[in-house]
């Protein structure tokens, strides 16, 4: 719960924003502008870069910084990464944080204040717990709690917990710690990552890292959705190997998942032909009369989601085990389903002595190559061939 009534927070804090921001315009202005004619020449124009932010409950304006990256376009006319389009003035601006000067005309509007939670992207709002959304009770800062704590080597959760502890326990002695500690910061070069390792987004702010991946808050949010579908999916998911026998009481979800292999994945322009549909699994049925042929399938609900349809057969002095199809829905993949489904398979080659697992496809078939590449198959002419068992 933040704390109210003090004289700093009510009346002191903008008072000292504004007359110091003011006091260091006048004392930085020939600074400002030597920076200013730096980027000017080596540069060109603009000299600032300006960028829509979140601030106090969440209104938005404009931030200013110096400008420290050159517009530049690879081959196909893209724009190039953003550590490879960073000027020599803007690496030193960056590493001295004189980038971050033009910020007082921000503090001076009323926009910023000295000392704050740092003012992420307006596209990371949607991305907020109610919790996160209390950094923006204060000002944004042009310094503040999480970076001299460690800057950007926080993680998303460490950085919105001391901005949040900030917002509810700033006061005039933690303001004055957090400046001094700041331009102790700045002169030691501390708590700032490798440039050459950590990407940056446009307007040159480092994208927080969890462990070795650096993700904006936006991806961080979103890859934390899917772990947790990944792994409540993982609980509901079944898999079975499902018998002539028992093919017809799973007859409506193989027929769509065969559909959707056939039209979805190999051919998009067609419509569906229910006839051919009905062909494919009439053919299904037939392999699985005769002997050595199997259909893995993964299950949600006992609706198919996902299935290797396998036989095995003899070629040359030993056996192998031919993946006829394999497929698992659009919706579910990202999840290790297909990667369940190839180990079943590569077990099931195992029990049948089987020395390899191959699959063919076309020569132009560019994807299939690629897919079952990441399964550790080696491309042979137009099959793909992997050692199980014994034979590895």
């Amino acid at each position: 719960m933040a704390k109210t009534g003090s004289f700093y927070r009510s009346f002191g804090k903008r008072a000292l924003d504004i007359c110091c921001s003011f006091i260091f315009l006048l004392l930085f202005s020939p600074l400002l502008l030597l920076i200013s004619l730096s980027i000017l020449l080596t540069s060109g124009a603009p000299v600032f870069f300006k960028q829509e932010r979140p601030g106090y409950k969440g209104q938005i304006f404009k931030m200013v910084k110096f400008r420290s990256m050159a517009n530049l376009l690879d081959a196909s006319g893209k724009q190039m990464s953003s550590n490879l389009r960073v000027t020599k003035i803007g690496r030193l601006l960056r590493k001295t944080s004189l980038d971050e000067l033009p910020e007082l005309f921000n503090i001076l509007r009323g926009d910023m204040s000295f000392v704050g939670p740092r003012p992420f992207l307006k596209k990371y709002l949607p991305y907020y717990t109610e919790e996160e959304m209390h950094r923006h009770d204060v000002r944004p800062g042009l310094t503040g709690y999480a970076q001299v704590a460690g800057r950007n080597l926080l993680s998303w959760q460490e950085r919105f917990e001391l901005d949040t502890y900030y917002v509810d326990n700033y006061s005039f002695r933690l303001d004055l710690a957090i400046i001094l500690k700041t331009v102790k910061s700045v002169f030691a070069g501390r708590n700032v990552a490798d440039m050459r390792l950590v990407q940056t987004d446009a307007f040159g702010d480092y994208f927080l890292h969890n462990g070795r991946k650096y993700r904006p808050l936006d991806e961080e949010r979103k890859y934390e959705q899917y772990l947790k579908r990944k792994a409540n999916m993982m609980n509901e998911i079944s898999y079975a190997d499902i018998s002539r026998q028992e093919i017809d009481q799973y007859e409506d979800s193989i027929k769509e998942m065969l559909a959707e292999n056939t039209y979805t994945f190999h051919y998009p322009e067609k419509e569906v032909d229910p006839e051919y549909i009905d062909q494919k699994y009439q053919q299904l049925k037939e392999h699985l009369d005769t002997e050595n042929t199997f259909f893995l399938s993964a299950q949600q609900d006992r609706q198919i989601i996902g299935y290797i349809w396998v036989y095995k057969r003899p070629f040359l002095n030993y056996s192998r085990l031919i993946i006829n199809s394999f497929f698992v829905s659009e919706d579910y993949r990202g999840f290790g389903i297909g990667t369940s489904l190839m180990k079943q398979a590569e077990a099931l080659a195992v029990r049948l002595d089987c020395a390899e697992i191959s699959t063919h496809f076309a020569l132009v078939n560019q994807g299939a190559r690629d897919f079952y590449k990441a399964y550790e198959f080696e491309e042979k002419r137009i099959e793909v061939v992997k050692k199980v068992g014994a034979a590895e």
